[in-house]
C-alpha cells in the first residue's frame, strides 16, 4: 500500500548490487579536432565512458582513509559486475579518473549523472592529500550541495594546462550502494546540454504531486468540520492528522519544502523524508484502529493492529542509524526488506476482518481498503519475485508504483467520508423515524387524554349538574314554603347560595376541561364574560383589550386552569380591598407566549408588607405553569401582569 521513501532500495541478504551500468570517463573533456578549439561546443557531445576504462576499488569505510589509495583502482569493470568481489559490509565504491585542461585559462567542468535518485556521491581531487572538491544527491546536504538547487551535478575546476586524478566516491544507502552513470563536462557543453538534463530527470509525476497535495487539503478542511460527528469523531480527527501529514511529505519529497537546518541543525533533509515515510504507515494503522471495533475473540487482532506502528518506529531508527555492526546491517536488511510485505499484510488482516461487519460504513470502508490492498499487492510484489528468483534484487520502487499508492490512498479516503456520510444519513433517518414514532405515541396519548377529558366532561354535566339542579330547584320550593318563618329562609337562602357557587364552579371545571376551548381565543372569550359580570356585580367599570396576532399555539389544560384561577383571585381582591372605580384588562399574544394584565385605579398597596397571601398563591400557579408574575404600583392602583408559554397544537 505504502512505502518510506521514494528513495527506497531493498537488497537482499546484505549483498549488495549494482542494478545500473557503470558509464564512466569521457577520455579528455577538452579534445580537440584538427581545426577546432577545446571549448567549441558543438564538438563536444554529452558521452558517456565505458565501463571497461574505469577503475574502481571497494571499502568497508564510509569516508576516504589513506589505506583506500593503496592499491587504487585494483578492480575492473568486470569484476565488479560479477559481485563476486563484494565483500558483506561494503560502504563505499571508489572510482579513479583523470583529467587533462589543455586549455591556457582555468576551466570548469562538470560532473553530470546520468541516473536519478542517487543518494550520496562525493568528489576528490588528488594532490598532495585528498582534497574534496564537492559532493550531490538526494542524501547529501541539501544546503551544501555542489551546485544549489540540484542533486544531479558537481562543479569543479582545472588549471590550465594540468593533469589530475580524481576519485569519485558512491556511499551506500541503508545498506545497498547504486553507482550511476555520469558525464563530465565543460561549462559550455553542460550549459547546452542542460535543458536536455532538465527535460530528462524532470519529474513526471510533479504535476500529479500538485494535484493530490490540493485534494489532501481539501480532505483535511472536511475532516476538520466533520470531526464534531460524534460517532466519528475520532478517526476524523486522524483522518485530518493523516491528509495534513501528506501535505508536508509530498512536498518535502518532491522538493516543494525543503526541511533542512528550518527545524533541527545539522539534521538532513534525507531524514526528515524518512520520518514522514515512516510516520504515514503509523497513522494509517491507528486511522484502520479508530474505526474498527474489536470484541474478546478479535481482542488478538485489535492489539496487533495498535501496535504495528512499532515495526515502523524500528524501521525509522535503523535507517538514520550509522552502523558497522555485522548484526545491525543483518536486522536493518531483513526489516527493510520485509517492509512493503509487512504492509501488505496488515492491510490484507483489515480487509479481512471488514468482511464480518454489514453496516453502510463498513461496505464502503471494505471497498476502500481493497483498493489500497491493490496498491499493497503491486508495491510487495517485486520483492516477492524476487525472493521466489522470478525478478531481481535489490529492487528500486519506482515513481508508477508511487502514483498508484497516491491514488488508493485519495481513493480510500474518498470512500471513508462517502461512508461516514452515507452511515450518518442513515443515523439520521432512524432518529427521524424514532422521533415520528415517539410523536405518533404522544399524538395518540393526547388523543386519549382528550377523548378521557370530554368523556368526564359529559359525565359530570350530566350526573353532577343534573344532581345540584335538583338541590337548587328542592331549595327554590322549601323557600316558597317557609316564607312565614324567617329564621329557616336564611338557612335556605345559603343553601340556595352554596348550589350557585357549586354549580358555577363545575361550570368552569368542565370549561377547563374541554379541549375545544384550549385556544387562548376561547380563554380570553371566557375570562373577558366572566370579568365583565363579576364587575358589573360589584358596580366596577370593566375595560378589556386584546393586542397582538393570534396564533396557532394552544394553551394547556393546567396552564389554563391556573390562569383563570388567578384572574378569579384578582378580580376578587380589587372588589374587596382596593376601592378602584375601574378596572383595564388586556389580553396580549407575544411570539410563543400569552399575556394578562390587570390594571386598577384603587389605593394600591401602602407597603410591601400588605401583600397577602393572594399574591403569593398566583406567584406558585405561575411557577408551576412555567410562567411569570410581576406586580407593579402605578399611583393609583397596582397592575398585576401574568405571562404563560403557548405550545403547539
Amino acid at each position: 500500500m505504502r512505502n518510506c521513501d521514494l528513495h527506497h532500495f531493498l537488497p537482499l541478504r546484505g549483498i549488495v548490487r549494482f542494478i545500473a551500468l557503470l558509464c564512466f570517463l569521457f577520455h579528455a573533456p577538452s579534445l580537440r579536432a584538427a581545426h577546432q578549439s577545446p571549448w567549441d561546443t558543438t564538438f563536444i557531445p554529452i558521452q558517456k565512458f565505458s565501463p571497461s576504462k574505469a577503475h574502481y576499488k571497494i571499502s568497508k569505510h564510509k569516508n576516504l582513509l589513506p589505506e583506500d589509495l593503496e592499491h587504487a583502482g585494483t578492480l575492473t569493470y568486470s569484476q565488479i559486475a560479477s559481485l563476486k568481489n563484494i565483500a558483506k559490509g561494503t560502504r563505499s565504491v571508489f572510482i579513479f579518473f583523470s583529467l587533462h585542461n589543455t586549455s591556457a585559462a582555468d576551466s570548469v567542468f562538470y560532473v553530470s549523472l546520468q541516473d536519478e535518485f542517487v543518494p550520496e556521491v562525493y568528489l576528490y581531487e588528488m594532490t598532495s592529500a585528498p582534497r574534496y572538491a564537492g559532493g550531490t544527491g538526494f542524501a547529501h546536504m541539501q544546503s551544501k550541495l555542489s551546485v544549489p538547487n540540484t542533486d544531479r551535478h558537481i562543479v569543479f575546476r582545472l588549471p590550465p594546462h594540468k593533469e589530475r586524478r580524481y576519485i569519485l566516491q558512491v556511499r551506500d544507502f541503508e545498506g545497498g550502494i547504486f553507482v550511476p552513470g555520469f558525464s563530465i563536462l565543460n561549462e559550455q557543453a553542460f550549459l547546452k546540454a542542460k535543458p536536455s538534463f532538465e527535460n530528462r530527470y524532470e519529474d513526471p509525476y510533479n504535476a500529479l504531486t500538485l494535484l493530490i497535495v490540493g485534494v489532501h487539503f481539501c480532505l483535511a478542511v472536511i475532516g476538520v468540520f466533520w470531526s464534531k460527528n460524534n460517532r466519528f469523531k475520532r478517526p476524523l480527527v486522524i483522518f485530518t492528522i493523516i491528509n495534513f501529514m501528506y501535505i508536508f511529505y509530498y512536498l518535502n519529497i518532491y522538493g516543494f519544502i525543503n526541511f533542512e537546518n528550518n527545524m533541527l541543525p545539522g539534521v538532513k533533509n534525507i531524514v526528515y523524508r524518512q520520518f514522514w515515510g515512516c510516520l504515514e504507515p503509523v497513522l494509517y494503522y491507528w486511522f484502520f484502529y479508530s474505526y474498527l471495533t474489536f470484541n474478546k475473540s478479535y481482542r488478538l487482532a485489535g492489539v496487533l493492529l495498535k501496535y504495528a506502528g512499532l515495526y515502523w518506529l524500528i524501521y525509522f531508527i535503523l535507517r538514520i542509524g550509522d552502523y558497522n555492526a555485522p548484526f545491525l546491517i543483518s536486522a536493518t536488511h531483513v526489516i527493510r526488506e520485509f517492509a512493503t510485505v509487512f504492509d501488505f499484510a496488515i492491510t490484507f488482516l483489515v480487509f479481512l476482518y471488514l468482511l464480518k461487519f454489514k453496516s453502510p460504513f463498513y461496505k464502503y470502508a471494505r471497498l476502500g481498503v481493497s483498493i489500497l490492498l491493490v496498491s499493497a499487492v503491486q508495491m510487495s510484489a517485486p520483492f516477492i519475485a524476487g525472493i521466489l528468483g522470478i525478478g531481481h534484487l535489490p529492487i528500486k520502487i519506482g515513481n508508477f508504483s508511487y502514483a498508484i499508492m497516491q491514488v488508493a490512498i485519495i481513493a480510500d479516503f474518498l470512500l471513508f467520508l462517502y461512508g461516514v456520510s452515507v452511515d450518518t444519513l442513515k443515523a439520521e433517518n432512524e432518529k427521524k423515524k424514532l422521533e415520528n414514532k415517539l410523536l405518533e405515541t404522544e399524538i395518540q396519548r393526547q388523543r386519549d387524554i382528550i377523548t378521557e377529558r370530554e368523556r368526564i366532561s359529559h359525565d359530570m354535566h350530566d350526573d353532577l349538574g343534573a344532581g345540584i339542579s335538583a338541590i337548587k330547584l328542592q331549595a327554590e320550593l322549601l323557600k316558597q314554603k317557609l316564607r312565614e318563618q324567617p329564621a329557616m329562609q336564611e338557612d335556605v337562602e345559603d343553601l340556595l347560595q352554596t348550589s350557585f357557587e357549586m354549580n358555577r364552579s363545575m361550570r368552569e371545571m368542565l370549561w377547563s376541561l374541554d379541549s375545544h376551548n384550549d385556544r387562548p381565543e376561547q380563554f380570553v372569550q371566557y375570562a373577558a364574560s366572566y370579568a365583565e359580570l363579576f364587575l358589573k356585580k360589584a358596580h366596577i367599570n370593566c375595560v378589556i383589550d386584546t393586542e397582538g396576532q393570534q396564533s396557532e399555539l394552544l394553551m394547556s389544560v393546567t396552564t389554563r386552569r391556573n390562569l383563570f384561577l388567578c384572574l378569579k383571585e384578582a378580580l376578587n381582591n380589587i372588589h374587596k380591598h382596593s376601592r378602584a372605580v375601574t378596572v383595564h384588562i388586556l389580553f396580549e399574544w407575544e411570539d410563543s407566549r400569552f399575556l394578562m394584565q390587570i390594571a386598577d385605579n384603587g389605593v394600591g398597596f401602602s407597603s410591601p408588607a400588605a401583600r397577602g397571601n393572594g399574591l403569593q398563591n398566583m406567584q406558585q400557579r405561575m411557577k408551576n405553569s412555567g410562567g411569570g408574575f410581576e406586580v407593579t404600583n402605578i399611583q393609583p392602583g397596582i397592575r398585576l401582569r401574568f405571562s404563560v408559554p403557548l405550545q403547539a397544537s
